[in-house]
């Protein structure tokens, strides 16, 4: 949904240039999301989230947001004694289900499941400074580059793997690379450009 919103914007920024037309379109975009997202993206997962927040205790039966919500209350037990260090690209995923063995979470463990977010896989992955590191890497063409789209991608790419371990899998790796470059290369276009008009 964050790199549909991106989408819808980079539309309004490359079609619209009036300020109405930007309060109509983001309002809309934000409506239909919602809209279609409750019944027919998230299916049961909008309802189960909002009965799991009025509960006082999450229940942790390993299916959708419940489970979510039990590793993320989870997160400052499996970082207990790797967070300065980590365990390793290797052996991260052997730390995770040893922990959900611990926990009693038999289909986690089955399945190897992961974090559920990208930051924290890498801290458990390279520890305190691998995440340092993976930060500055991945914030610092954000202030590098002033391009408007570039900044909104990154944006929807960040809130995307605070829920997800994106760069986890291949298809989000080649999602990422794929988008990250060629915003990459449309920056370098217009630089050319610009040196060649001098």
């Amino acid at each position: 949904m964050c790199l549909a919103f991106a989408f819808l914007v980079y539309v309004y920024h490359f079609f619209f240039q009036q300020r109405k037309v930007l309060y109509v379109l983001v309002a809309a975009s934000l409506g239909l999301i919602v809209f279609f997202a409750k019944d027919y993206l998230l299916g049961g997962r909008l309802n189960e989230a909002v009965d799991t927040a009025l509960e006082s205790k999450v229940n942790s039966d390993e299916s959708g947001t419940n489970f979510r919500l039990s590793i993320i209350k989870s997160y400052p037990e499996i970082l207990d004694d790797i967070w300065l260090t980590g365990v390793g690209k290797g052996d991260a995923q052997a730390h995770l289900n040893a922990f959900y063995h611990e926990k009693g979470w038999l289909v986690a463990e089955k399945s190897s499941y992961n974090a559920h977010n990208q930051f924290v896989q890498v801290l458990i992955e390279f520890g305190v400074i691998g995440l340092l590191l993976f930060c500055i890497i991945f914030f610092l063409p954000y202030f590098l580059y002033h391009g408007f789209y570039f900044k909104i991608m990154l944006m929807g790419f960040t809130i995307s793997m605070l829920f997800e371990s994106l760069l986890e899998r291949q298809a989000g790796i080649f999602l990422f690379i794929f988008i990250y470059c060629l915003f990459n290369s449309a920056v370098e276009n217009v630089k050319n450009a610009k040196l060649a008009a001098r």
